[in-house]
């Protein structure tokens, strides 16, 4: 994730406590939940404007983080329709 997506994140209010490059390139963007409620991750997908994210679940408490975003080559950061879920 790059400091723009970072600071797009912030500015709607989500606390960014990590991040960094991803070991490949990904066609699609990932957005996953850690704790079992998938809301929090379809909000931060809405943010990113992905054409087609995949939110999922992967609960991981020991992460410690209520979601992972890995993300795709289509995500267009903050730009285009609103995507509804």
């Amino acid at each position: 994730m790059t400091p723009r997506v970072v600071q797009l994140l912030r500015d709607k209010g989500f606390d960014v406590v990590k991040y960094g490059p991803f070991k490949t390139r990904q066609q699609r963007t990932l957005v996953i939940d850690r704790l079992g409620h998938l809301r929090p991750a379809e909000a931060v997908a809405d943010v990113l404007r992905a054409s087609n994210p995949e939110v999922l679940s992967r609960v991981d408490p020991a992460l410690q983080v209520d979601v992972s975003v890995i993300l795709g080559n289509e995500a267009t950061l903050g730009e285009g329709p609103k995507k509804r879920w």
